[in-house]
């Protein structure tokens, strides 16, 4: 751009000194040109450029972590995966002081030694992470084979619930909470041609849930919901949907994903924030589009299942056993999940501002990189 302009200045000069301008003159308006044109490429460049870079009004960044650290209980253990769904929890703790009981572990970082030698200590208001490892064993921790196999750790009923009481919204006729021992089968990952390994991010997860098991689960133990499915050891029949996070509960269900139960899994949503969301003067990116976006995986589930047990109850026939309500949120999807037609921070919303390529949905909801060290 600056030769541009040094172009549009020789330009002039040669037309002044062809009209036999006196070089005076033709020194002052080139002078004059240059001081247009220094104000006007900026000021061209700021008009065209600053409502898509203007930040003022957009809170998405520090409330999806507020909200995913108000979903989970007292004390809680919360796995997070990337930078995006672990920085601005540790702003949120350590700087503004938001829920300083809650210990997040950080998968990505979770395979390396020093990392997992902190967790044995107190952080803030955190207790210590239950580990059995000593400090030599997690030096030596490294990838295993691996063959499918079930495993188990403790469960008893009244140590859970004495420890966890929310966890009786969950239960019902047909669910208890498994006892003696929660029992699952980790498949692990495949390494190669007929060949399975356990990572030592694995191996670790692994412990901390059966030390936890070992004291009675005194601490609720969470997956973000940012978190990838392959990260959660085949957990899925004891993972429990609560605001934005899956609570470890052995109360098994038949879901392919995270059980939805109404009075449990929403019952987060009434701390959390969504801070000018519905405002179209506020301008939202691909990027804090799709960070939003993770509210689409627990909006569909819950209203589909609060669709069918509404049909149910005015059929007269008992609640549906999990899973069932996926006809109901087909039936329903278009008029109660779409995202509102006035909402633009949401994909399929509306935004102000010029240009249809700035409204365009980016890539799935990710946890991005792995936080440096």
């Amino acid at each position: 751009m600056g030769i541009e302009a040094a172009g549009l200045l020789a330009s002039l000069r040669r037309g002044l000194t062809r009209l036999h301008v006196s070089a005076s003159s033709v020194r002052a308006v080139c002078g004059i040109g240059l001081v247009l044109l220094c104000v006007a490429v900026p000021g061209h460049m700021l008009g065209e450029n600053y409502p898509d870079h203007d930040r003022s009004g957009r809170h998405a960044a520090r409330d999806l972590p507020h909200n995913m650290l108000t979903s989970v209980a007292k004390d809680s253990i919360l796995f997070t995966y990337g930078d995006n769904d672990t920085c601005p929890l540790w702003y949120l703790q350590n700087v503004e002081g938001v829920r300083p009981d809650v210990r997040m572990v950080n998968l990505s970082l979770l395979g390396t030694p020093w990392y997992i030698k902190q967790l044995r200590r107190r952080v803030n208001e955190s207790a210590p992470v239950p580990l059995s490892y000593s400090e030599d064993e997690i030096d030596r921790l490294q990838y295993i084979q691996w063959s499918p196999k079930t495993v188990q750790i403790p469960a008893r009923k009244e140590a859970i619930l004495s420890n966890q009481p929310a966890l009786t919204t969950a239960l019902d006729a047909s669910r208890s909470v498994e006892q003696p021992t929660m029992s699952w089968r980790i498949q692990g990952r495949p390494a190669g041609q007929d060949q399975r390994m356990l990572s030592v991010r694995d191996q670790v997860v692994y412990d901390i849930l059966r030390s936890n098991a070992n004291q009675g689960w005194k601490r609720p133990v969470y997956f973000a919901v940012t978190t990838p499915r392959s990260s959660r050891l085949n957990l899925e029949p004891y993972l429990h949907l609560e605001g934005l996070a899956h609570r470890v509960a052995p109360i098994r269900h038949n879901q392919a994903r995270s059980r939805v139960v109404p009075g449990l899994s929403d019952a987060p949503f009434d701390k959390f924030r969504f801070t000018n969301l519905a405002d179209p003067s506020v301008h939202y990116d691909g990027t804090a589009r799709t960070r939003v976006g993770l509210y689409y995986r627990i909006w569909p589930a819950l209203a589909a299942r609060h669709l069918a047990e509404r049909d149910h109850k005015k059929m007269g026939t008992p609640s549906p056993e999990p899973g069932h309500e996926r006809g109901a949120v087909r039936r329903n999807s278009r008029r109660h999940v779409d995202a509102p037609s006035d909402c633009p921070c949401l994909p399929g919303g509306r935004r102000s501002g010029s240009g249809s390529r700035h409204g365009r949905v980016g890539r799935a909801p990710g946890s991005g990189r792995p936080p440096h060290r």
